[in-house]
């Protein structure tokens, strides 16, 4: 039976897909890891205490998942890679899959210097540093890592 998780994370996208045979996990797969709050970037206000909103991380805990066959990181939005962390905490992963893996020895990414860069250009170099930072720290926890093919 496939199983489908559209997970509520606030704002941006978290997806687990799973396969189940008699109640036990055969495949998982994990489509982004979702932000790293959970109080929407253009809605300051606080959380509703009856909010079902819940980080990625978390919400696999809560299934018992503590390994991923795939993870799938689409692209460097916040909402979309700033859960990666508690993700990566959580659970090992047999395989990335990604647009973009940060060479062993780059450093980080310097948005706020002068770069001519537009906002959305230094908050796009925000994100990837954030990306790099998690895939760095916790690149023990993956097997196999795919660079999706394209330009940089």
């Amino acid at each position: 039976m496939l199983v489908l998780d559209f997970i509520n994370v606030g704002n941006g996208d978290s997806i687990l897909i799973r396969e189940m045979e008699h109640g036990q996990q055969q495949f998982a797969m994990l489509v982004d890891c979702g932000h790293d709050n959970l109080v929407r970037d253009d809605h300051h206000q606080e959380l509703d205490p009856r909010s079902q909103r819940i980080f990625a991380g978390e919400f696999l805990k809560k299934q018992g998942v503590d390994h991923l066959d795939l993870l799938l990181v689409t692209h460097f939005h916040r909402d979309h890679i700033g859960g990666m962390d508690r993700v990566l905490q959580t659970v090992t992963v047999d395989r990335l899959v990604t647009p973009y893996v940060p060479p062993e020895d780059a450093g980080e990414l310097d948005p706020d210097g002068d770069n001519g860069l537009s906002k959305a250009g230094r908050n796009l170099l925000r994100c990837v540093n954030l990306y790099a930072r998690h895939f760095r720290r916790y690149r023990d926890r993956i097997g196999e890592v795919v660079e999706l093919k394209g330009d940089r």
